[in-house]
């Protein structure tokens, strides 16, 4: 293995040598003609053909027409949602349009309940008065508590011939909300109807389920 190895270094033959330009040049530091000099006129010609190409594809993305379709189907769930919201915004809308309006004192003038023992309804009759003139109304709600001289919701106790809160719209009186929270209804407002228009005999006397 010696002899084979001695005998193949003494066989390579050795690397030509560099002539004295050569060497000079691969050892020489560049000078500050050749890091000045101007691009040959093959680079400059491939460098503008570059250039243009690359305007030109500009050009041709800027000029493309936005294709138009139609717009973004929504899907089942994004109408429902639309549709819970629009009903949400309608209804904070006439809970707030009911408390703008100008509050009078009512008057309650008897209540009917209807339902059964667990879910008692009353509906209520009360007067209110306003511009001069007196107006009737009826409001129907639940209540936990009852008798023939109270009656009782989870936040409110109603005496008879006790006072009702009534805020009144300006522009029509008959048009009222009794005691109007942040959420109003979605349906029409009943109007009042005056009380020289009503017999009093029409007013109910308390009365409780049977």
């Amino acid at each position: 293995m010696r002899s084979m190895g001695r005998r193949l270094c003494t066989e390579a033959k050795p690397p030509p040598s560099l002539t004295p330009p050569t060497a000079a040049t691969l050892t020489s530091p560049p000078t500050a003609a050749t890091l000045t000099a101007p691009p040959t006129a093959a680079a400059a010609t491939q460098a503008k053909k570059v250039q243009d190409d690359f305007d030109d594809d500009f050009d041709e993305f800027a000029e493309t027409p936005i294709p138009e379709g139609p717009p973004p189907q929504l899907g089942v769930l994004g109408a429902v949602c639309a549709g819970v919201l629009g009903v949400c915004g309608f209804s904070v809308y006439r809970g707030y349009e009911a408390r703008s309006w100008p509050m009078v004192q009512g008057k309650v003038l008897g209540w009917q309940v209807e339902g059964n023992l667990y879910s008692p309804v009353a509906k209520m009759t009360y007067k209110y008065e306003a511009d001069g003139a007196e107006y009737v109304a009826e409001e129907k709600f639940g209540i936990v508590q009852f008798g023939p001289t109270q009656i009782m919701t989870n936040t409110v106790v109603y005496d008879l011939n006790g006072s009702v809160d009534v805020n009144v719209c300006p522009s029509d009186p008959a048009i009222h909300a009794m005691e109007p929270g942040w959420i109003g209804p979605l349906n029409s407002r009943v109007p009042a109807n005056k009380l020289s228009e009503q017999s009093l005999k029409n007013i109910p006397a308390p009365q409780l389920p049977k």
